[in-house]
């Protein structure tokens, strides 16, 4: 991949992410102030529920279909096809056994949201196939391209849906809609712009291989699902709709920062990769610069979002979801652990060291599950936040001490420190303007960021290495 090509692709990705995401989140605030907390709730529930048993309809097999489509161009099209072989089995699989369990073990009336929830996984599921395609060409943009346009599409039909004064029914079939569109659009990208089509040959469908080769995709996919939704499933079964979403918008506003952070983490993945059996030493200054600015980022945003959780929550979702401040206090300080683990997890994986980021994940996903059992029946949302925070805790320790073991120190620098103390100054200003929050927030970033200046955060060669690579792409 040229360098051209990646930065197409890295640049698309990151600006496609972030304007989906705060589209998606403009929309959740218009969908919560429609449909109350219990009807936000249910939505919520019904939806991440049906996503737990998204892995039986897509088995990691986009994972692997991406892999196949780089390394065989020209088999691309028999590939897609023995891939949607498969799927026209598993996609009714897993919604047979959606609504199934959604039978035994809630009421009737749940069933019905729950499964049209499980046909929109579903078609998410085979529109992630169609996109790994157009990602194993190379043209992530194109991905990113549609990405942009489904969130448009999401906006124009919430505005639809509170137009017509429709409930939460309604909004379930507006999302199976919505992703029936993204597949027919991936299908099309597919199709046109990367000229292939699906060959299908049963006789030759080589399930098992493919089976095999998804299975380690598919456990890191279910670890993933179950880390980010066990939290919300077990406030709906032990609390009900109404505390789900109570905890729903508090999770919604550090969901945009958790996307961003993922995707930057993911983008620095190939560059790590390359350093790691290239460059050694160089692979080690990334590694450190990257966690350095990350945790920049991280502290002042999750220590301004925790003191200002209670008016954040007020200001955009209504006075009727004050409870959901505390969360997002608890949630905010997520954001900094984030930032610590994220980039340095793929750190790991570029170190061929997935085994420990499997095991450590697993570890983290059984602290959300015994943290929410142990908590939620007493705290509600709060216990679910508090689980997620401690499994921050765990992995921001864990992931450089792993990481550490290996070989390449993980530790305090001067840096932090100067961060950390930045940082304190920016919580005494916006404790004390507290009562003018726009106000506190302009002057704690100003301070925040003349303290860092002044202590000389940004070194030397940090500032000569930006500027030759800006002077290197003027000369192109």
């Amino acid at each position: 991949m040229s360098l051209r090509v990646l930065a197409r692709n890295a640049l698309s990705l990151i600006g496609a992410n972030v304007v989906t995401n705060a589209v998606g989140f403009a929309v959740t605030v218009l969908l919560v102030r429609h449909l109350g907390v219990e009807g936000i709730g249910r939505y919520t529930y019904a939806t991440t529920y049906a996503a737990l048993f998204g892995i039986l309809s897509s088995f990691g097999l986009y994972l692997v279909l991406t892999r196949q489509v780089a390394a065989e161009p020209g088999a691309a099209g028999a590939r897609l096809g023995s891939v949607l072989l498969l799927q026209a089995f598993l996609v009714p699989l897993a919604l047979g056994v959606t609504v199934g369990s959604a039978l035994v073990l809630h009421p009737a009336s749940d069933a019905l949201p729950i499964g049209l929830a499980g046909v929109g996984v579903g078609l998410a599921s085979l529109a992630g196939t169609y996109g790994a395609v157009v990602t194993g060409r190379e043209k992530i943009h194109l991905n990113a391209a549609v990405n942009l346009g489904m969130a448009l599409l999401w906006g124009l039909l919430a505005l639809a849906l509170v137009g017509l004064g429709l409930g939460v029914t309604g909004l379930i079939v507006f999302f199976v809609v919505h992703k029936l569109a993204n597949v027919l659009a991936l299908r099309a990208v597919t199709r046109r712009a990367c000229g292939i089509s699906p060959r299908f040959g049963v006789r030759e469908l080589p399930t098992r291989d493919l089976l095999r080769a998804a299975a380690p995709f598919a456990l890191l996919i279910v670890l993933n699902d179950l880390y980010w939704n066990a939290g919300m499933i077990l406030v709906g079964r032990l609390r009900g709709a109404e505390e789900v979403g109570i905890f729903a918008v508090a999770y919604r506003v550090i969901a945009v920062l958790v996307a961003v952070v993922g995707t930057v983490s993911g983008v620095l993945y190939p560059r790590l990769a390359h350093l790691f059996t290239a460059d050694a030493a160089g692979f080690v200054l990334l590694m450190g610069r990257t966690r350095k600015y990350a945790l920049a980022i991280g502290l002042p945003l999750g220590l301004a979002v925790s003191l200002l959780a209670d008016r954040i929550i007020v200001v955009l979702f209504g006075p009727a979801f004050a409870d959901a401040g505390g969360s997002l206090r608890l949630l905010g300080w997520f954001i900094p652990l984030l930032c610590v683990y994220s980039p340095l997890s793929y750190a790991m994986l570029a170190m061929a060291e997935e085994r420990t980021w499997l095991i450590l994940h697993s570890v983290a996903t059984g602290v959300v599950i015994g943290g929410s059992l142990l908590l939620v029946p007493a705290l509600g949302h709060l216990g679910a936040a508090g689980a997620l925070l401690a499994s921050g805790v765990f992995l921001a320790a864990a992931v450089p001490w792993a990481i550490t073991a290996r070989g390449i120190p993980v530790a305090l620098t001067p840096a932090d420190l100067k961060v950390v103390g930045a940082c304190g100054a920016m919580g005494v200003t916006l404790w004390w303007l507290r009562g003018v929050p726009v106000l506190a927030l302009v002057a704690s970033v100003t301070a925040y960021a003349a303290i860092l200046h002044l202590a000389g955060f940004v070194t030397a060669d940090e500032r000569l290495s930006v500027r030759t690579s800006f002077a290197i792409r003027g000369e192109r």
